[in-house]
């Protein structure tokens, strides 16, 4: 049921599907570092255009695998886009950008960050980064010393707390070992997202919606529809709105029900895209069946498993088992048909939304 697909047989599946179809593979950026066996690994963009083609004004962009292992769904709901030639409905002058696996480390070690424990999604920043005064406070608890039941009932317990939940999840720029780590530079997916921004495949665009997906919050089979602007007020919001309609959740507002992150690609793409290029953003989170209260253990325990290899060997086997097939459920149940269904669905709503706004 867990068994995953690797890197390699997703990145030759893709392949073949966009070569088949006529799409071009304008840019592909290598990763330092190797998969799990040991194979070269590469974020690709494919495109239904070709660079500096005058005849393609707008785009619709959509990202998978920020968050690696949420790239195994990702992965998937690329292949049915060009399976079902979804891309045919686009208007004349709107043309499609496909990221497969901003983070193909995590997709194929089955881990939400790099090989550096960096959040791809908390790591896109220019020169300053924001601090997190509380995460010294919640340390001891995030990153504990031993992984038992006592501590994983502790952060049980803290997934309940609001403002203790925050301080973990939002991101923290000072713990290199320690959970939702921003780096202290930008990322390797935040560099390569800043130099596929000034490549010409974005030069002759004068509008771009991004649709980022993600899994793991939310209500099993839910879409959550999150915007990073700053404010839920102003032309930015007003429009994004105007295109996905009130469900929209501004994530960096009081009134969010979703905690705001900082660092995130969907800000970075709004800053590093040419200024003439009118840019909206937008993530779609897919909540699977397993509640924050034990979702966010097991991120802890993946961490904790990740930066002690020394004492695994003295953890009950049966919390290691429990802890990883929680955390595999939490954001890759691609066995799930039903789910699955559900993710195409939703992605296809935004897509109609897309296509509404940019005809």
């Amino acid at each position: 049921m867990y068994e995953l697909p690797t890197y390699g047989r997703a990145s030759a599946e893709i392949r073949t599907l966009a070569k088949n179809r006529g799409f071009l593979l304008p840019m592909s950026f290598p990763h330092e570092a190797r998969g799990e066996c040991a194979e070269e690994l590469r974020t690709l963009y494919f495109s239904s255009f070709a660079p500096g083609d005058e005849t393609i004004t707008n785009a619709i962009k959509i990202i998978t695998g920020v968050h690696g292992i949420e790239g195994h769904p990702g992965h998937r709901l690329l292949c049915r886009i060009l399976e079902e030639k979804l891309y045919l409905e686009l208007p004349k002058g709107t043309g499609l950008i496909l990221v497969h696996l901003v983070n193909p480390f995590g997709f194929s070690c089955r881990q939400r960050v790099d090989q550096y424990n960096v959040d791809p999604n908390r790591g896109c920043f220019d020169l300053t980064r924001p601090e997190n005064n509380y995460y010294e406070a919640i340390r001891a608890l995030v990153e504990p010393k031993d992984l038992n039941r006592d501590s994983l009932a502790a952060l049980k317990e803290m997934a309940a707390d609001r403002m203790r939940f925050r301080a973990a999840v939002s991101g923290q720029w000072q713990s290199r070992s320690g959970i939702f780590f921003g780096g202290k530079t930008t990322c390797v997916s935040g560099a390569h997202l800043r130099k596929a921004c000034q490549e010409p495949l974005f030069a002759q665009l004068e509008r771009v919606v991004a649709i980022d997906f993600h899994t793991g919050m939310g209500n099993d089979g839910e879409a959550t529809i999150l915007s990073p602007l700053p404010s839920n007020k102003g032309a930015a919001a007003d429009r994004t709105r105007a295109i996905f309609g009130e469900r929209v959740n501004f994530i960096n507002t009081d009134e969010s029900i979703v905690v705001g992150v900082n660092g995130d690609h969907l800000s970075a793409m709004s800053r590093w895209l040419p200024s003439s290029c009118q840019y909206t953003g937008i993530g779609l989170e897919m909540g699977t069946a397993i509640p924050k209260e034990e979702s966010f253990p097991a991120i802890v325990a993946k961490n904790w498993l990740t930066h002690h290899p020394e004492k695994v060997g003295e953890v009950d086997p049966g919390i290691v088992q429990e802890q990883e097939e929680a955390f595999c459920k939490t954001f890759a149940p691609v066995w799930d048909a039903a789910w699955m269904q559900k993710c195409h669905e939703a992605l296809q709503g935004l897509w109609q939304s897309s296509i509404k706004a940019l005809s």
